[in-house]
């Protein structure tokens, strides 16, 4: 094989569609290759600006799904990480967020609500089969 690192190269790629595969983001191998020699930003800031908008309507405007709040804190949480308009993810902002949405529905007199000891100290739980 003239080049044996392009099959060691695809493990990064495959890795980047199984990780995404389980929060429901789902894409093929052609898709990855594609964006991988023409990468492309995920969306252009004009469609970004557009989804925000639609999410924040959706935050503020309770009459277009009701739900118990925490369902819809879950929802407004997973439509804000598919949107990912920040370079370095949404992970932190996101769950910013769930404490405002909790504080903003009354269910948390302020916003802090820690997360991520809990995400991490269970982690490896949630990779056991």
């Amino acid at each position: 094989m003239p080049n044996q690192g392009i099959p060691i190269n695809t493990l990064g790629l495959q890795e980047a569609k199984d990780s995404s595969e389980i929060e429901n983001i789902v894409t093929t191998h052609d898709g990855l290759f594609k964006d991988d020699v023409h990468p492309e930003s995920f969306a252009n800031p004009a469609d970004i600006a557009t989804l925000m908008r639609d999410l924040e309507r959706f935050i503020d405007q309770d009459e277009l799904m009701a739900v118990d709040p925490l369902i819809k804190m879950a929802l407004i949480h997973h439509q804000f990480e598919s949107i990912h308009p920040f370079y370095d993810g949404n992970g932190r902002t996101g769950r910013i967020m769930n404490g405002l949405y909790l504080v903003k529905e009354g269910l948390l007199g302020i916003p802090v609500l820690y997360l991520s000891s809990q995400i991490v100290r269970t982690k490896a739980d949630s990779t056991k089969g």
